[in-house]
């Protein structure tokens, strides 16, 4: 079991008494309903969901070792980062699904606590004299650059990098904290969708949003890159996936027009399949889907929304020729095998529909 700790000024930018680790709950929540989902035979819309985000179906035999971040978090040397075996895309992500759905639970030691989740103001980073990094005094982990130069819009980031103290004369200021520890900071972007039911920041909010719309019979449909930056508990889910304990990048979009979406469906959707099988952003979406799975639009009794099943073209499925050399953050040659490469999803593809 590992340890979460929220730090309280993630409770202060909620609003309405709405705490955050609500949305931590709904996160685990929605993974387990994605494996509940991906384990049924007859879930053949969410078996779509899954070959649209990963490029490939969930039978799909092709085996691939850790994520290189991963290795490179825990310190793993090529000869053991390869030991750990190889699994297919559908393991990789049921093993990550299963983990981040049971395999956490919220403590009130901070020196305890394997992730620390903090949205304050960052004045607990102090610069280092003579280099151009902080330290985050509280937790003792490295922030590379400098606070002021983050993208407006970037929503958190996760630092895992730990400040070496072993030349330090003792008592070094780290020796109470946890070894391998990890730190999520999330940022003003996550909160413009504050908790309001006209704005919802969860999946929660949103169904009742729903329930109060009711009689203007909305929605029809929701378009999923409208919402992936919106919810708070994508956020918590992405953020968790770059931690040591998982070991997710933010993938290898080769779309210019994706990449520049900072995350979301679109980014996903212009991923390839040797690389959006360890992307935080596709683990997101997954469990945003078994989410909107649940979701009861007007006058349904049954059901919930999923992807139109008249688009069945997986995005990016084609094979990449990868050259995994050890050490590194990334791979040193990717090479494709086809000179064309599929488009991404046509923009009247982003929205999931009620199912039938």
């Amino acid at each position: 079991m590992r340890y979460y700790f929220i730090d309280p000024s993630c409770d202060n930018v909620g609003g309405k008494g709405y705490e955050f680790e609500d949305y931590f709950l709904e996160a685990q929540g929605c993974a387990r309903l994605a494996i509940k989902r991906l384990q049924s035979d007859t879930d053949s819309d969410f078996a779509r969901v899954f070959s649209i985000i990963y490029k490939t179906p969930k039978t799909d035999t092709a085996k691939y070792p850790m994520p290189m971040l991963y290795a490179h978090q825990q310190d793993l040397y090529e000869a053991e980062w390869l030991a750990l075996g190889e699994k297919t895309i559908y393991e990789h992500v049921m093993a990550a699904l299963n983990d981040f759905a049971s395999g956490w639970e919220r403590t009130k030691a901070r020196q305890k606590a394997d992730v620390r989740i903090y949205s304050d103001d960052g004045s607990r980073y102090q610069y280092v004299p003579g280099d151009d990094k902080k330290v985050d005094t509280v937790n003792y982990m490295w922030m590379d650059g400098a606070w002021d130069a983050i993208p407006a819009k970037t929503l958190g980031f996760t630092t895992y990098y730990t400040v070496n103290y072993a030349d330090r004369t003792p008592p070094r200021p780290d020796r109470f904290e946890k070894p391998m520890r990890a730190v999520i900071q999330l940022l003003p972007s996550a909160w413009t969708r504050m908790v309001s039911y006209d704005e919802p920041s969860s999946l929660t909010q949103l169904q009742r949003c729903i329930e109060i719309h009711a009689v203007d019979g909305w929605p029809r449909e929701l378009h999923a890159n409208d919402w992936c930056n919106g919810l708070v508990t994508n956020t918590i889910a992405h953020e968790f996936m770059h931690t040591q304990a998982y070991g997710f990048d933010d993938g290898s979009n080769n779309d210019p027009i994706a990449r520049i979406c900072h995350g979301g469906w679109a980014h996903v959707m212009g991923e390839i399949k040797d690389t959006v099988w360890h992307d935080a952003e596709a683990f997101t979406c997954l469990l945003m889907a078994a989410g909107f799975a649940e979701l009861k639009s007007y006058g349904m009794t049954k059901g919930g929304f999923t992807i139109d099943r008249s688009w069945d073209q997986i995005p990016g499925d084609h094979d990449m020729k990868v050259d995994p050399l050890f050490p590194g953050y990334m791979p040193n040659a990717i090479l494709p095998t086809r000179k064309t490469q599929l488009p991404p999803a046509p923009l009247s593809f982003m929205k999931i529909l009620p199912s039938r």
